[in-house]
């Protein structure tokens, strides 16, 4: 008994410490997440937990997967957005390499052509050989 009471202590200190570290929305996760795994684990008793607490806990706990939800639909809208600027941007940048080769007489993997220097450090920026140049293309 007196072991396990300092093992509750040692939790307990351990989970202000985290508390205070991270504070506002994951502490609200940490503690319905801790409230549940003592409740699944059988050291707390839903007997024991009054009324009060027991629907605190439920409404912590439907704020907490509100929360989750929200933030996995914001998540996949960032990426969604994120794949579509990186596809556009892949055509824009396709496009210049198209008007560079035509323009300049470039011959990808043999000749720069009349490119300039400059043109050739554009040319390597925009990756323009992955979308010309034979070997690449076959990848």
């Amino acid at each position: 008994e007196r072991m396990a009471r300092t093992d509750g202590q040692a939790r307990s200190r351990a989970f202000t410490a985290l508390m205070l570290l991270l504070g506002g929305a994951a502490t609200i996760v940490i503690i319905v997440g801790l409230a549940v795994a003592l409740i699944e684990e059988g050291e707390v008793k839903t007997s024991q937990l009054d009324r009060s607490v027991k629907i605190r806990l439920n409404g912590s706990l439907e704020s907490v997967r509100n929360f989750a939800r929200e933030k996995s639909l914001r998540l996949k809208a960032n990426a969604t957005q994120r794949l579509e600027a990186n596809a556009t941007q892949r055509r824009l940048s396709r496009d210049e390499c198209l008007e560079l080769r035509e323009r300049y007489d470039v011959r990808p993997g043999r000749s720069w052509g009349r490119l300039s220097k400059d043109g050739q450090q554009r040319w390597l920026d925009l990756a323009c050989d992955q979308y010309l140049c034979e070997p690449h293309r076959q990848r």
